[in-house]
């Protein structure tokens, strides 16, 4: 990465010109090596004389000056200058950029991955819906965000395990299927397709909350019939749940196909609550938990944070029992495991921070291992909760099939007459890139404004945009092929915006993971399809016996290359033809 070489050379020239002591001085300094806002200020700029101005006591130009001055020669860097009060711009050689370029066609897709987190493992949990219920735009959110930063740490090298923890038992299980009993007559054929079934599901959900809610003789029948599931006592009730927990998973794993995620470990709360409140309760003889009123609780005010109930009065566990159980099964599946992350919306914050604080004071290795990532939430266009247009909270496939609608729509006066079955898997892929897009454009800890209108536009900020920049690119390389033109670095052009902005990429990558947010790519991205848009209308490509054609063409394969790796990372589906 050419970003490391101008590192380099700053650090040879401190060395050189007396401004630090040594290698171990140098790391030591907090500095910068970033991008200019404009072409004007060359490839690189850094903020190095104006850091080491006050210990020096020195005009900041005047350090940069020095700095300058002792700079070794490069092969890379083809002049450099003081700009302002005392930054310094670094120029890149032109063969050096257009050495790029052909990194970029040889290494196809592998061009942009790291070595940072070469031999380490590590797991992300991510997405966790509940059987019996709704997909909701959270877990859509979840699964967005943790593949992405997945694929991240796979770029730099990582063995990545993914792992979904879901809810199979509990009191929402007994709501579901007290409803499924009662609605049986309108129970779907197994031939039925999914959506149907898990609308069914999610009705019958509805109907038992309501009767959960309306008098306690019917709480009690609910409550009998989350206790036969545990026990495993009632035919019926045995046959409604392993029908709703099948219906609901297999459901599941249609959206993850969707959506581009193959989970390694599927983790139940029935197989985690009995050894977590085990857990619990031998902790407790060793002080970690304590009684209160017939229930055992974590005191977690001693660390700032508060109180919660592992397990109650009636000796059932709670969530938290069972999140002990989540990261205890987690670390004996993959006990190799140099980290392990979690995401979940912002709500689980302080929740998951007392789990994590018991967890420390149990397995302190698993605790310092784990990190809790949150997404906020997203919002409609007034900035408020989300509704569908039909009305009512959508649920995270409501959302995608109504995009995908929108699509249709689109690519029904789009310039390819598309067959209806194409037609519908480019409206599936653009639907899953609106949203993803959306998702990802900003940090995923602040809320989204998500407007269908907006996602799902093929100009501008959004992913249908980054996926019609690709498929242009790939047409123009087809038709250079069909015309018999090859492409190659002879004749090539002075590099300009878009060329430097390619060089960048393994850079970009990088940065995201260090911050472990997707945004940097998306934002990347948009400017490269921007440049190239634009590259495309001021240039023509495709001349037949015009020598700068046969340089385009390779230009244009790297803008594809680059484009097709930026959104393999965001999980982002590529379509060859809008």
């Amino acid at each position: 990465m050419f970003r490391k070489n101008v590192t380099t050379s700053i650090e040879a020239a401190l060395l050189r010109a007396g401004l630090v002591d040594s290698e171990e001085g140098f790391k030591q300094l907090n500095f910068a090596v970033g991008y200019p806002d404009t072409a004007e200020h060359g490839d690189y700029t850094t903020n190095i004389a104006l850091v080491l101005s006050k210990s020096l006591g020195k005009p900041p130009r005047k350090v940069a000056e020095a700095i300058v001055a002792a700079l070794p020669e490069s092969d890379i860097i083809a002049c450099v200058e003081v700009a302002g009060p005392g930054f310094i711009n670094f120029f890149l050689r032109p063969e050096a950029l257009a050495q790029s370029l052909v990194r970029v066609i040889k290494e196809g897709d592998e061009f942009g991955k790291g070595k940072s987190l070469i031999e380490k493992r590590m797991m992300f949990e991510y997405t966790d819906p509940n059987p019996f219920k709704v997909f909701h735009i959270g877990h859509l959110m979840a699964n967005t965000v943790g593949e992405a930063c997945a694929r991240l740490a796979e770029w730099q090298g990582a063995t990545v395990v993914r792992t979904n923890y879901q809810g199979d038992v509990g009191l929402h299980i007994g709501r579901a299927l007290y409803g499924m009993r009662e609605m049986r007559d309108t129970q779907p054929p197994e031939a039925a397709l999914g959506v149907e079934k898990v609308a069914w599901l999610a009705d019958a959900y509805v109907r038992g909350a309501t009767a959960h809610a309306e008098s306690p003789e019917k709480a009690t029948e609910i409550e009998n019939i989350n206790k036969a599931v545990y026990e495993k006592i009632d035919a019926e009730i045995n046959e409604l749940y392993q029908l709703g927990r099948r219906w609901s998973l297999d459901y599941f794993e249609e959206l993850y196909q969707k959506l581009g995620t193959k989970f390694d470990h599927y983790i139940f709360e029935s197989e985690v609550a009995g050894p977590g409140m085990e857990t619990v309760r031998d902790y407790l003889a060793k002080g970690v938990f304590a009684e209160s009123e017939g229930a055992i609780i974590y005191d977690g005010e001693k660390h700032g944070l508060h109180k919660r109930v592992f397990i109650t009065s009636a000796g059932l566990p709670t969530y938290e029992a069972k999140d002990i159980g989540n990261q205890l099964r987690k670390f004996a599946l993959e006990p190799t495991l140099d980290f392990s992350y979690i995401f979940t919306g912002a709500e689980q914050q302080e929740y998951m921070k007392v789990v994590l604080a018991a967890m420390h004071d149990i397995r302190p290795d698993i605790a310092e291992k784990t990190t809790h990532l949150t997404h906020g939430l997203m919002l409609g266009p007034d900035g408020k909760k989300m509704s569908s247009r039909k009305g009512g909270a959508p649920s995270g496939d409501g959302l995608l099939l109504e995009l995908e609608g929108l699509v249709a729509q689109k690519l029904a006066v789009s310039r390819y007459d598309f067959p209806p079955e194409e037609a519908r898997v480019v409206a599936d892929k653009v639907a899953v890139a609106a949203v993803k897009y959306a998702i990802l454009r900003q940090h995923f800890e602040k809320n989204i404004i998500f407007d269908h209108e907006a996602a799902t536009s093929f100009e501008g900020d959004s992913g249908p945009y980054l996926q019609y920049t690709y498929a242009r690119a790939k047409s123009v390389i087809r038709k250079g092929e069909d015309l018999g033109l090859v492409s190659s670095m002879e004749n090539q052009e002075l590099p300009g915006a878009l060329e430097r902005h390619l060089a960048r990429f393994p850079e970009v990558v990088a940065d995201a993971w260090m911050a472990i947010t997707p945004s940097g790519i998306t934002t990347y991205l948009i400017e490269i399809a921007r440049l190239f848009n634009s590259y495309y209308g001021d240039h023509p490509i495709i001349r037949e016996g015009v020598p700068e054609t046969a340089y385009r063409l390779a230009l244009t394969a790297a803008v594809a290359q680059v484009m097709k790796n930026g959104l393999t990372i965001l999980g982002i589906p590529m379509v060859e033809k809008m």
